[in-house]
């Protein structure tokens, strides 16, 4: 199973919801995040190649500033581009007017985007003034916001609508050849054209020449346009870099953007106790992914493996996932916490052998705790889990024989063939028909749009760092099961394949357990089938019917 490319896709989706991942800006007037789908692809591969925690960070925090890894290999330096998405794609009201102060919002969105993901502390609560619980100081917020503010996110900060970066990507060879060839031809093109319209421009119409020039001039422009539909638009992927201009910033008083108080250096929280060393003329990206990643940190590493932890069982050993700080819950068993943290930096800082261990455990094989004293605070058993949205999806298209199971590629139709500062975006959003197939950790990720299963089913707020889903029961969701037009799709589906692969009544009422619950019916699911099938004519509908009743239990969306 962790060989299997869907390991990096349910792990990745887990990432993906820290990151805060979505394929469009939200706020104001929401932008299409075009080139989005290349971050969700480089963290589904990392996952899958288990690159070791120290890599994965730099790369996100500092890809742009990274060597290949001691190779030539140009996609390791691709990747590492494409992974400094993560500081590119948060909610971002791009037409804020007051740059400066659009700028200091991002600043502070990207702050507490790294704070609850590596270090499960909510920085951002110091903008303002000292945190209320946890030592870190007005100062230390713009210590770390000095490195932030000496990075570049904006391509811009005087235009009324503000754009990203999009960096450029390697293309393939021939098609890297080819776009040469284009290139060469349409600069001699464009010369002659100018040639051409020089030499008739004091010309009298009827002179002559200016009528074969005019024919000329016409075969060129449509010579230019073949030319430029040739080939696709060169790819590009949402990045940060350093500033020119890299340098401490001035605290903010109060958290107002033009409210200057002293210069701070920048640097971690003093109640780290480290010095970052940043060079001159450096951000200071870099030397704060590598003490994030480095083993003697230790906490990044038990941040990390508590949210593994809590993944794999429901709950973290720390409950509160995304704060380890004061106001968090205390671990239920710190000394098991301290183990897994260094068992994962003795194996490599590396996600898999820590899932292996943890899977192959004791309390991870347990069945559900039914009235535990004290909460299932001690692990007596199991925590009874709901599928999330994804599993429910996912789930239906597979027993209906409709789940599409390639692997990465672009996400939203039509996303590449309009610019993502278009107007245009708003109505691929808005009007976005969500009737693609795939695993749905590459359904469209839009902020303020999204299919209806997704609502019902406690999707992650991608508008911030989440290392935990709300799980909600409510009357709602049956109501949507029983009645969805996806829902009753995938059913008939199913009902269609229970049908055409089994030939009697109690065949069929086995294979339909087996596809929507994995198991055999027990004798009392089997008998109200058998006796609801003999009320019926038998018909595909009544299948279907069954194969509703069977999703809308409380069996095909919990865990025990």
């Amino acid at each position: 199973l962790l060989a299997d490319p869907a390991f990096g896709e349910r792990f990745g989706r887990h990432w993906l919801d820290l990151a805060r991942f979505a394929e469009s800006s939200g706020g104001g007037r929401t932008l299409l995040f075009k080139d989005a789908w290349r971050y969700r692809d480089w963290v589904v591969a990392a996952v899958n190649a288990d690159i070791r925690f120290d890599r994965f960070v730099a790369a996100q925090l500092a890809g742009d500033l990274l060597a290949a890894d001691g190779t030539a290999d140009p996609a390791v330096v691709e990747g590492n581009l494409v992974a400094t998405g993560l500081l590119a794609l948060g909610p971002t009201n791009y037409e804020e007017q007051d740059k400066a102060q659009l700028r200091f919002d991002i600043i502070d969105e990207q702050l507490e985007t790294i704070g609850r993901t590596f270090l499960g502390l909510s920085i951002g609560c110091s903008r303002c003034h000292d945190h209320p619980y946890d030592p870190i100081t007005h100062a230390d917020y713009h210590a770390l916001a000095g490195i932030l503010s000496s990075t570049k996110t904006l391509l811009n900060e005087t235009d009324n609508v503000a754009r990203w970066i999009a960096r450029p990507l390697l293309e393939p060879a021939s098609i890297a050849s080819r776009r040469a060839e284009i290139d060469t031809a349409t600069a001699r093109l464009k010369a002659e054209r100018t040639k051409l319209k020089k030499e008739t421009a004091d010309t009298p119409p009827n002179a002559d020449g200016v009528t074969p020039a005019a024919a000329r001039l016409a075969e060129i422009e449509a010579e230019l346009g073949r030319l430029g539909a040739e080939l696709p638009p060169r790819p590009t992927a949402m990045i940060v870099e350093d500033r020119a201009d890299a340098a401490d910033t001035a605290i903010r008083v109060r958290g107002i953007e033009k409210n200057r108080g002293r210069v701070v250096p920048r640097g971690m929280p003093e109640v780290f106790a480290v010095d970052l060393a940043i060079p001159t003329g450096s951000s200071g990206r870099r030397e704060l992914a590598a003490w994030i990643g480095r083993p003697e940190s230790a906490l990044p590493q038990r941040v990390l493996v508590n949210r593994v932890w809590g993944w794999l069982l429901g709950r973290g050993i720390v409950p509160t996932v995304d704060n380890f700080g004061a106001s968090g819950d205390p671990p239920s068993h710190p000394e098991l916490l301290d183990w897994l943290a260094r068992r994962f930096i003795a194996n490599g800082s590396r996600l898999k052998p820590l899932v292996r261990e943890i899977v192959l455990s004791r309390t991870y094989r347990q069945a559900a705790a039914e009235g535990s004293a004290d909460g299932n605070r001690l692990w007596s058993g199991a925590v009874r889990r709901r599928l999330d949205a994804e599993q429910i999806r996912d789930g239906l298209l597979a027993a209906a024989g409709r789940l599409d199971r390639t692997v990465g590629g672009l996400s939203i139709v039509g996303a590449g063939d309009i610019d993502a500062n278009d107007t245009a975006a708003q109505s691929i959003e808005y009007g976005y028909v969500f009737d693609d197939v795939r695993r749905s950790v590459y359904t469209p990720a839009f902020r303020n749009r999204r299919p209806a299963l997704f609502e019902v089913f406690d999707f992650a707020d991608i508008n911030a760092s989440s290392g935990t889903r709300t799980t909600s029961t409510v009357a709602s969701q049956s109501l949507f099961l029983a009645n969805d037009p996806f829902v009753v799709a995938a059913c008939r589906a199913v009902a269609g394949r229970v049908v055409a692969e089994a030939e009697s009544d109690e065949a069929r009422i086995e294979r339909a357990f087996r596809l929507l619950l994995a198991r055999r019916p027990s004798a009392g699911e089997r008998e109200a089938a058998t006796a609801f099938l003999a009320r019926t004519d038998g018909e595909i509908e009544s299948w279907t019917v069954l194969c509703q009743s069977i999703v809308s239990s409380p069996d095909f969306r919990f865990l025990d």
